[in-house]
């Protein structure tokens, strides 16, 4: 996770409240080896044998920073999650039981100029999202999931927070985070020029 002192000036959740969240998908076999579609080599040469994998495999155990459908206990508190989608081919759309929000605060660009608060977080293969995940309004004992709404089966469960615990949280989400200036257009070829108008 990279920092600056803009990020670090900001009241966002900080130190064990700020979580990476890596995700991936995986199969296995019994052995605990990673399980892959195989393709007799012999039969590369022949076109169409590999296009069945062209667009990655999809995996069947979700994965959160190498465990399969991992429990985090919170705070009844403000959390920033670091999203990283790590899958091969899947696309997540994030979701939140029951009646959980995000605040989105930055992305894989970094931080945004002011916070936004999407339904639900679709997000593909090594995209970042940057988000805050208010537990207060849970009692203690809740368990909220964050869940994949395109997955089915085993791979719509993502994940659990626990609340543990009533916490104080001095942490907040302003306004406004960064200055982002408007992009700039690329400078015109001088008259004349190779490439320029004449």
């Amino acid at each position: 996770m990279v920092r600056d002192d803009e990020d670090d000036a900001l009241p966002l959740p900080k130190g064990a409240r700020d979580l990476p969240l890596m995700i991936c998908d995986r199969s296995f076999e019994e052995d605990g080896a990673f399980r892959y579609p195989e393709v007799d080599p012999s039969l590369l040469v022949k076109a169409g044998v590999q296009d069945d994998f062209m667009e990655g495999v999809e995996g069947d155990v979700i994965l959160v920073n190498g465990a399969p459908w991992p429990v985090a206990e919170v705070d009844a508190a403000r959390y920033r999650l670091r999203l990283l989608n790590a899958s091969n081919a899947r696309r997540y759309r994030l979701a939140l039981t029951p009646g959980g929000r995000f605040v989105q605060v930055g992305s894989a660009l970094g931080l945004l100029a002011a916070p936004v608060t999407p339904e639900a977080i679709t997000i593909a293969s090594a995209e970042r999202f940057d988000v805050v995940v208010d537990f207060s309004g849970y009692p203690v004992g809740a368990e909220v999931t964050l869940v994949n709404t395109l997955g089915t089966g085993s791979t719509r469960d993502v994940m659990w927070f626990r609340v543990a615990r009533r916490a104080k949280d001095d942490s907040a989400v302003p306004r406004r985070l960064s200055r982002i200036d408007p992009p700039t257009g690329p400078e015109p070829w001088p008259r004349g020029s190779p490439g320029g108008l004449t």
